[in-house]
């Protein structure tokens, strides 16, 4: 048993799923911004961006 390659790949794991979920919520973001912003829509979208957040944020503990 070698619990160091475990903790390692414990962090690798927990890197790449913050990074893609930041990833995700700021394209979802974005692409709210780009489409909302001609219809008049950006409070909404901001609204959507922080429950997003607030989402990934509870279920990533």
């Amino acid at each position: 048993m070698a619990p160091r390659g475990r903790t390692d790949e414990q962090r690798r794991q927990a890197k790449a799923a913050a990074i893609g979920g930041l990833a995700g919520v700021l394209l979802i973001g974005v692409v709210i911004v780009l489409v909302g912003y001609p219809l008049g829509l950006i409070p909404l979208a901001g609204s959507l961006v922080i429950l997003g957040m607030v989402y990934r944020g509870t279920f990533d503990r």
